[in-house]
């Protein structure tokens, strides 16, 4: 009793004791956001301009949301192999990349999942030119993949339990596995479809590139923070649910402004007009508003940088709203 009663006294004071990522964010007027280098799309660094793309949104919108400056980040290229360590050791606030979300990274990691952002998967692409509409007819054919990774044990069990013949041909590097691919040595390639429609984009001839729809295996990716602050857990996963609760009302970067006065009430919440449920969260009754207003709801912020417009040319799928044949849904803000 005596070693419980110490143990919690003990626990009490080093959380009294450590500042939460809140205030360290608001003291030092930045958001820390780690992110990866280069990924079409997602998360780009350009030689002329400011950081851009899906992932990088979401540094902006958080930061909107708690320090009302979506400019307030810097952003932190992290590769896979540090992207935990830097998140652990406080280098950075926010993981904001291409991270899938597991149990054993939550239950060993001492990491946090706040939301997931995008509903990935792993697939196949293949030139037109070979004729296949699935991956059930490569069957024996040479497919590239990297090795050591999910995707290479995906690909493998979907083989298995489609009773196929599996001839991988693996690379230690996705690039490796890309460059084989397009040299012909592979008759397909696989990886997640994010990866999938970056690739194709790189392709001297991007048309002549089919991504097949077999979803070899689900990969939810996610915002990820620090598993010893649930406040901020929580900030973080609410700015997520109010960028999809502003697309679900038609709240909109061009519209946020007229519509903060309307009649609808819940417009007028996720807007600021009940200040109690902003207090709850730490943040400014206009955290939301300010947030679309900068950066876009969900369905802009996917569109600006995924979507039909861009290079990519990705569809929503998954990424729609529930009402849209999607997964996307947020609990109501009241």
């Amino acid at each position: 009793m005596l070693r419980t009663v110490t143990l919690a006294i003990v626990m009490v004071w080093a959380t009294a004791a450590s500042p939460s990522t809140l205030d360290s964010v608001i003291d030092r007027d930045e958001l820390l956001c780690g992110v990866a280098d280069d990924v079409p799309g997602f998360s780009e660094n350009p030689a002329v301009g400011p950081w851009r793309g899906f992932h990088v949104d979401y540094c902006r919108a958080v930061a909107a949301a708690v320090l009302g400056d979506g400019s307030a980040v810097t952003f932190v290229p992290l590769a896979d192999r540090d992207r935990f360590d830097a998140l652990l050791n406080g280098d950075v606030d926010l993981l904001s990349r291409h991270t899938e979300w597991t149990m054993s990274r939550e239950t060993s990691l001492g990491l946090s999942f706040a939301a997931i952002t995008y509903y990935d998967g792993q697939g196949i692409m293949t030139p037109l030119e070979t004729g296949v509409t699935s991956a059930i007819e490569l069957s024996g054919s040479p497919i590239c993949v990297e090795s050591g990774t999910l995707a290479e044990l995906d690909l493998g069990r979907f083989f298995a339990r489609n009773d196929m013949t599996l001839d991988a041909v693996v690379f230690e590097t996705l690039d490796e596995a890309v460059s084989a691919y397009a040299s012909g040595r592979c008759r397909a390639l696989s990886a997640t479809y994010a990866a999938l429609h970056a690739i194709r984009a790189d392709q001297e001839r991007p048309r002549e590139h089919a991504i097949l729809p077999d979803v070899l295996s689900r990969k939810p990716v996610g915002l990820v923070v620090r598993g010893d602050d649930d406040a901020w857990k929580t900030i973080v996963r609410w700015v997520h649910f109010a960028l999809v609760t502003a697309e679900a009302l038609d709240v909109t970067s061009a519209t946020v402004g007229a519509m903060a006065d309307g009649d609808d009430e819940d417009v007028r919440r996720l807007l600021g007009a009940d200040g109690a449920l902003a207090e709850g969260l730490g943040l400014a009754p206009d955290w939301a508003a300010r947030m679309v207003g900068e950066v876009g709801n969900y369905a802009e912020i996917f569109e600006r940088n995924l979507g039909a417009e861009t290079r990519l040319r990705m569809e929503r799928g998954l990424n729609a709203l529930w009402n849209a044949g999607g997964l996307q849904y947020a609990p109501p803000i009241r």
